[in-house]
């Protein structure tokens, strides 16, 4: 894929997009596959014994499987959800009234869950502070603030259940290479050139745990004492499904080439190392130690959200700003207004993009730095 591919750029010829890390823009074969499911496909799933539904549940399944080959994984221990923050409340919920740590990185989505369904919550800024076998582990796989991994390898070994945040993570490396690690993966499809309203929890076991939730669907008899569930992934499915965004989600999942990103992402990284000097006296994250393209800064003589506009009216550029759901980080760095996120694409940022973004960055600083 290139920007060619995403529509949006047909209205927007000039948009510089540095948001992916929130959404990621949509090429046009992920936006036909949601409409030509709604157009001429769709129906509810597994229950209708006529031929549009029995076509609708075959799609909806074929998803399933292909998404599970994305992950390396098996059918049923794919659960469809509506984004990450369900998957990852699932999971963690999983462990209520058990100790649970997390790192200093966390998305509300972990910190939050993990805050409430946990008898101690402890947080690490990294896996060097864990000396003995934590019984619930719950880390982000990489950074949505800055362009940090974890060693999910060695976070295996330090943790009896792990759970991994996937979200920001598949966007930039294959998961593949670490399913094997985890007993819970979450991600979103929105964030990998999906649709929203689909997220992905992958279940080591699933057939240990308790649903989350209740309903239609994910039970095979009920009575007014006893429950007897669906076999999983069902049992964690209770309701209608997402079922175009799956298929669309299967489409965009089968454009990604993750040998593209990571050569992409390489040179824009070398870009970023070239204009260390200028970045690192705003970022607050070494340019030198980040893993995929992303910088997180703060100019302290102007608001986050002015130096937002200023990027959108000078040089068309979408930055995001504030927390990014990360308050305790921001509070830990002392960042307690907020930073200014620029998150590049491989698939539709290229070396103009990022020239247009020092250029700005530049002029923002040059016109505005007396203030400090």
């Amino acid at each position: 894929m290139d920007k060619s591919d995403f529509p949006i750029f047909e209205r927007y010829p000039d948009l510089v997009y540095l948001d992916s890390a929130a959404t990621t823009l949509k090429p046009k074969k992920v936006i036909e596959a949601l409409s030509d499911f709604y157009s001429y496909h769709y129906a509810n799933v597994h229950r209708g014994i006529y031929r549009l539904s029995e076509e609708a549940t075959e799609m909806f399944e074929k998803a399933r499987e292909s998404i599970a080959h994305f992950l390396g994984a098996s059918p049923e221990q794919i659960i469809f959800t509506k984004n990450a923050t369900e998957s990852l409340n699932m999971a963690i919920s999983f462990f209520r009234g058990l100790p649970i740590t997390i790192s200093i990185y966390e998305h509300n989505s972990v910190f939050v869950p993990a805050q409430q369904y946990s008898s101690r919550l402890k947080i690490i800024e990294s896996l060097s502070n864990i000396y003995h076998k934590e019984e619930v582990l719950a880390i982000t796989g990489a950074s949505n603030v800055v362009g940090k991994t974890f060693d999910i390898k060695e976070a295996r070994d330090l943790s009896h259940n792990l759970i991994v945040d996937g979200t920001q993570y598949v966007q930039h490396f294959n998961p593949k290479n670490i399913i094997k690690y985890v007993d819970f993966f979450a991600f979103s499809g929105h964030k990998i050139y999906g649709p929203t309203g689909i997220g992905v929890l992958y279940i080591k076991d699933p057939e240990e745990w308790e649903p989350l939730l209740y309903g239609g669907g994910a039970v095979d008899s009920v009575s007014i004492d006893m429950i007897k569930y669906a076999p999983s992934p069902y049992k964690y499915e209770p309701g209608t499904p997402p079922i175009a965004e799956a298929w669309a989600l299967k489409t965009a999942i089968e454009l990604i080439d993750y040998e593209i990103i990571q050569e992409r992402e390489r040179a824009l990284m070398k870009l970023m190392e070239q204009e260390k000097d200028l970045l690192e006296q705003y970022s607050i994250y070494p340019i030198s130690e980040t893993e995929y393209p992303q910088l997180s800064f703060q100019f302290n003589f102007l608001h986050h959200h002015d130096i937002a506009h200023l990027f959108d009216k000078k040089g068309n550029i979408a930055v995001r700003t504030g927390f990014h759901c990360t308050h305790m980080f921001h509070q830990h760095i002392g960042a307690r207004k907020g930073t200014v996120r620029a998150s590049f694409n491989p698939y539709y940022n290229d070396k103009n993009d990022f020239s247009i973004f020092i250029k700005t960055f530049r002029h923002i600083v040059e016109e505005y730095g007396h203030l400090q």
